[in-house]
């Protein structure tokens, strides 16, 4: 244990925080069910804390403390999360965690965790964004969003994590969307975490230049994943409702060019399989070779994946298999690395992924694609 673990603990040992960070610091060797998002993460949603994203088979999200906005103090983490490792302790599963199948019945040890109390964080606050994809969530069901205005400002949050020791400065901090850089604390939270050592991932559209990811790019600190999904005006137009398309692939060429030669962390550019884009997926490649991008992340469009989620009772064709298997092909011919988001995954049955395959043999036998 570190001096500055010891230290907190020694600090705070005769109060109830004490006795939390000590369980936090020094948990018993008794196994227990848990899981590691219950032990060391935090996801914050729209008007609550949790520890985890989603309970895979229920969908569900065990409650670390509602939060609206305010002063979020460390004590409210660790209280919440000790309340349900106190019950799954005394062999009572929370509801939201049962039958999930990250669930393990283990010791779950500082060896296995490390001492810091957390080092897994999202930011989830789907909140407010500057284009309109067809695709997303936040536009085919607005009532799982909350606008940028109402989301609590965790700035203050994450300096106390830090000056407490706390958040460990080899955790992971993801920023999701809506898009995250629109928000007024997006800049120097990021800065904060990066000068912490944090590695930070951020989920963006572009539309909007940040000198903070910049930064943290330069540092290799900083994985991103770029949803641009089009090479063309019209296209960009047709899934996103706005007129970005060229300052897009613009900002993606500037995130590029701050990564160093030998970085560890990457510029992802993501492109989602969808009706009004796919027969551009060879186009795409050749922007994102152009834009000097080396990563290429692909999905299918989830609104339209399975028969229960198809917009309009209208499903992905069964030509998009040609255009991945082209995509892919594309991207190993240019040394591009390339791999699958797998949100949409229900769309990718064994026959399609079969035709996929047969597709990318027959171009990297030097087949001609008539998909060009």
């Amino acid at each position: 244990m570190s001096g500055a673990a010891k230290e907190m603990i020694g600090e705070h040992g005769g109060g109830e925080y004490g006795e939390l960070l000590a369980d936090m610091i020094m948990p018993s060797h008794k196994p227990y069910p848990s899981c590691r998002f219950i032990e060391r993460a935090v996801t914050f949603y729209p008007g609550q804390i949790t520890a985890c994203c989603a309970n895979p088979a229920t969908g569900l999200t065990p409650l670390i403390a509602p939060f609206t906005g305010g002063e979020l103090s460390a004590e409210m983490l660790l209280e919440g999360r000790s309340r349900i490792k106190a019950r799954h302790k005394a062999g009572e599963i929370v509801p939201e965690c049962r039958d999930c199948p990250r669930l393990t019945e283990d010791e779950w040890s500082v060896r296995q965790l490390g001492e810091y109390a957390i080092d897994e964080v999202t930011i989830a606050y789907f909140s407010s964004c500057n284009i309109r994809c067809n695709y997303c969530y936040t536009v085919t069901n607005p009532e799982l969003t909350a606008p940028l205005s109402k989301a609590p400002r965790l700035l203050p949050t994450f300096q106390q994590l830090i000056e407490r020791d706390l958040l460990a400065p080899y955790a992971t901090v993801r920023f999701s969307g809506g898009e995250p850089t629109l928000s007024p604390e997006f800049e120097q939270l990021l800065v904060l975490l990066t000068n912490h050592g944090v590695k930070s991932v951020v989920y963006t559209n572009a539309v909007k230049r940040s000198e903070a990811i910049i930064e943290a790019i330069r540092r290799d600190k900083l994985e991103l994943i770029i949803g641009i999904d089009a090479a063309s005006v019209g296209v960009y137009k047709m899934i996103k409702k706005m007129n970005y398309n060229e300052k897009v692939w613009q900002v993606t060429a500037q995130y590029c060019s701050a990564l160093q030669p030998n970085a560890t962390n990457k510029v992802w550019a993501k492109f989602i399989f969808c009706l009004e884009n796919y027969r551009e997926a060879y186009d795409f490649v050749q922007r994102v070779e152009a834009a000097g991008a080396r990563s290429v992340y692909y999905d299918f469009d989830a609104s339209r994946s399975r028969p229960d989620t198809m917009r309009a009772g209208i499903g992905l064709p069964e030509e998009v298999s040609d255009h991945v298997a082209l995509l892919r092909h594309e991207c190993a011919r240019r040394g591009i690395e390339v791999s699958f988001a797998q949100a949409g995954m229900a769309w990718l049955t064994p026959e399609r992924e079969a035709r996929i395959d047969q597709e990318f043999r027959r171009l990297q036998a030097g087949g001609f694609s008539a998909c060009v």
